[in-house]
């Protein structure tokens, strides 16, 4: 498997060697004279592209993470922490642990392969889509069938804290959610897929709709059904994201026309060589979700439905923001490993870091600050009662705490995915992996489910801080540059925004005791952001600039495409 192993490396090394056009030289040899400063320049541009790039990908992300979150909020209206909604999310922890499996496996190791084929040879590419799509459906609808055999097996060994009417309702509800998985692993080839194409607005098109197509089933289905029709809901939505992704993808035609699988071989190979050591950390972290999720049902009743309402609201905010800007990051870093631009990749690298920071960094405060009126405006109705929002609001805190360093997770390991090293992400994630099992069952006797949270952060953050320092070690540009004076106007920045949303909150209090969650909620979040914007400008961040100037780009064509 090693030969096969470097032939993404070969590739590499074969494209960089060939023949440039002459605008190509003479931006390279303007590059070279300029130093430093033409590096950071190039860099710059690429950086305005993705954040262009971005914007849409975000606001996509938003309708689609509002759609998913609609499955959470009726899922609190229906059941609220009761012991049938702490067994529909352990249940979907088990189910999506094999999903988010196939797709923390595929898109590292597929999609720079997949980038080099596309820059090679566009049959090749099908060829490649073709082979790959077909062995990840037969090892999915494989899996599938094993585990709606075995789902009672599964429960008893995943969910040891259940008594026997919560085992029996997960066994048939996991059971049932079998079938969905198939389609969604095999979503993951093709979103990989248009990702590495650029077709991002398809990509995440594909998870908006299932989205959307979950929330309507568990609006009109479930509650007549019951919960078990869950699976037949899910089922639906995974076809439907997967047919509009094939509709998108033009490798499409590879199923029936692509070459036989010794043409895919080579290909195959250097995906299996870059999946191979994933295979541990990935496992690592799975392992890690679901000991996690077997200590929460070992806890008093309610409290695992506690930490994942709050895990599930920080996972959204991760995603509408510093995930869409690493979705387009890490095709463009990919690319740029492929063409052996590795200073232009490590600058840009270090320049999103920045942009994502300065997005997580106010979001983290103002999480802290409105977690209580957040909860209640998203939660509190039906069976979702004030003490489960007293819950949910402390496991939230906890998360904030750690949510500017998780934002930047994602980057840091595309980074190492771009450049075909998958070995340095494996190691730090099953160290603290290892780290975040420890703390848990260390304070859980004293904290309980805060402590499974507790454990989370400072694992993360862990990994996080030790991934950067690596990074910049190895890195072929000269480092972040203005890196503190940058954290200093930061941290300034949200100490107003603060200040703004503390004053604000209080005021409104006293003028209008008893408000609404929602006017507490966005009154007080307006005003802060607007003094973090406002403060950003005088102290001159570039970042605050960019995103200001993409979205103002954005409205101008939307503003133009409706004039036309």
């Amino acid at each position: 498997m090693t030969g096969t192993g470097d032939s993404v490396r070969a590739e590499s090394q074969r494209i960089r060697d060939q023949p440039r056009p002459p605008s190509a030289a003479v931006a390279t040899g303007a590059m070279s004279a300029a130093g430093v400063k033409g590096v950071n320049a190039a860099g710059k541009d690429d950086g305005r592209r993705i954040m262009s790039a971005a914007v849409v990908v975000s606001l996509i992300t938003i309708v689609g993470k509002a759609l998913g979150f609609s499955e959470k909020v009726i899922i609190a209206r229906l059941y609220g922490t009761s012991d049938t909604a702490d067994v529909y999310f352990a249940v979907m922890t088990v189910a999506w642990s094999g999903v988010f499996l196939v797709r923390e496996l595929i898109t590292p190791s597929l999609l720079p392969t997949f980038r080099l084929s596309i820059e090679k040879d566009g049959d090749a590419a099908a060829t490649l889509f073709k082979w790959v799509f077909l062995l990840v459906l037969a090892v999915s609808v494989s899996a599938a069938f094993f585990g709606a055999m075995v789902s009672a097996s599964i429960v008893h060994v995943a969910l040891p804290g259940f008594g026997p009417r919560q085992v029996s309702a997960a066994s048939s509800l996991l059971r049932a959610a079998m079938p969905a998985t198939c389609g969604l692993a095999v979503a993951a080839v093709t979103y990989t897929c248009l990702n590495a194409r650029k077709r991002f607005v398809a990509a995440a098109s594909g998870d908006a709709l299932f989205k959307l197509l979950l929330a309507v089933g568990l609006l009109l289905i479930v509650p007549q059904r019951g919960l078990d029709s869950v699976g037949l809901v899910m089922a639906v939505a995974a076809a439907s994201a997967l047919v509009l992704h094939m509709v998108c993808l033009d490798d499409r035609r590879g199923l029936l026309q692509g070459g036989g699988l010794g043409n895919a071989a080579r290909g195959i190979g250097a995906v299996g060589s870059l999946t191979a050591p994933l295979v541990v950390g990935v496992a690592a972290s799975h392992v890690n979700a679901m000991v996690d999720n077997a200590l929460a049902c070992t806890l008093p009743h309610g409290q695992l439905s506690y930490l994942t309402y709050a895990k599930k609201l920080v996972d959204a905010l991760l995603v509408i923001g510093p995930t869409a800007i690493v979705t387009v990051a890490f095709s463009q870093m990919a690319q740029m490993s492929a063409a052996g631009r590795m200073a232009d990749m490590h600058s840009l690298v270090w320049q999103t870091a920045r942009v994502i920071m300065f997005v997580s960094a106010p979001v983290a405060c103002l999480l802290a600050l409105l977690r209580i009126p957040l909860v209640q405006t998203l939660f509190q109705r039906g069976q979702f009662s004030a003490a489960s929002t007293a819950g949910t609001a402390d496991a939230v805190l906890v998360y904030a705490l750690g949510f500017a360093l998780l934002a930047l997770e994602g980057l840091f390991v595309s980074c190492y995915f771009a450049v075909s090293d998958t070995l340095t992400p494996v190691l730090a994630g099953v160290l603290f992996a290892t780290i975040d099992i420890a703390i848990a069952v260390a304070l859980l006797k004293r904290w309980e489910y805060l402590g499974i949270a507790a454990a989370f952060a400072v694992a993360k953050s862990g990994k996080v801080i030790v991934l950067g320092v690596a990074l910049r070690r190895k890195s072929a540009a000269p480092g972040p540059p203005g890196l503190g004076a940058f954290a200093w106007k930061l941290a300034c920045a949200t100490v107003a925004l603060a200040g703004a949303t503390i004053i604000s909150s209080v005021a409104l209090e006293g003028i209008w005791p008893g408000f609404s969650a929602p006017a507490r909620l966005v009154l007080p979040a307006l005003c802060g952001a607007v003094v973090f914007v406002t403060a950003s400008l005088l102290l001159d961040i570039d970042e605050c600039r960019v995103l200001l100037a993409a979205a103002a780009d954005k409205i101008r064509c939307s503003g133009v495409g409706v004039s036309r």
